[in-house]
């Protein structure tokens, strides 16, 4: 069951296609699980293209050239929406079963052939690529029952938990659960004690590590 979802400003955006491509993803994730979230956005998509129907662009004040070409724009959303790539290796059962959709073109293959890089033996982190929108996007790897550094954020972060499951100050995100924090927050996450963890992390800046152990995913808190 999942408990916990994009905010309404969030879902807003992604119908409206203005999320950069880190939180996007974050967000196009989580509704690979959540039935609720996806009706959501398909109800703002729906009012958003309403809109438009009621849009006349020679209400606006533009003339000539520049009214015919407001034209052709709204005119081309018609269009059909060009397909997105998808991955053509052949995935194995892991990731098959923990990577969503939308995530393996990103991962481009299988999980075990990602280059995981490990802070300590319990936490291990594979970057993914993102054509420079200012974030950041990794796995994470968590095994049961680890206690991660506390740490504070300057910017934003989004989780979308893929595997397992963690607490947080006493909430539990569990597989699919969306979770957002915002700079200033503060936080120490717990893997649960009968799994692995496994997340997709999305940061726009560093965080401030504020306990002790910090120094063991310093790297991977970096963007």
């Amino acid at each position: 069951m999942i408990n916990h979802h994009p905010s309404a400003e969030l879902l807003f955006d992604y119908a409206a296609g203005s999320l950069p491509e880190g939180p996007a993803l974050a967000v196009a994730s989580h509704l690979s699980y959540c039935g609720a979230c996806r009706a959501d956005v398909r109800r703002l998509e729906a009012l958003g293209g309403a809109m438009l129907d009621h849009v006349d662009p020679f209400d606006c004040p533009v003339a000539g050239d520049e009214a015919r070409l407001l034209d052709q724009t709204l005119a081309r959303l018609d269009e059909p929406i060009p397909s997105v790539p998808v991955e053509t290796a052949v995935l194995d059962d892991e990731t098959r079963r923990v990577v969503p959709s939308p995530l393996r073109r990103y991962v481009g293959g299988r999980l075990s052939d990602l280059r995981w890089r490990r802070y300590g033996r319990r936490i291990a982190e594979a970057r993914l690529p993102l054509s420079g929108s200012g974030f950041s996007a990794s796995l994470l790897r968590v095994q049961a029952g680890t206690v991660m550094p506390k740490h504070g954020h300057k910017g934003e972060e989004y989780t979308t938990v893929l595997a397992g499951g963690y607490s947080d100050g006493g909430v539990a995100f569990g597989r699919g659960d969306f979770d957002a924090k915002e700079a200033g927050d503060d936080h120490r996450p717990v893997a649960d004690p009968d799994g692995e963890c496994i997340c997709l992390i999305i940061l726009d800046a560093p965080v401030k590590l504020t306990g002790p152990g910090g120094r063991l995913i310093e790297p991977f808190l970096r963007t």
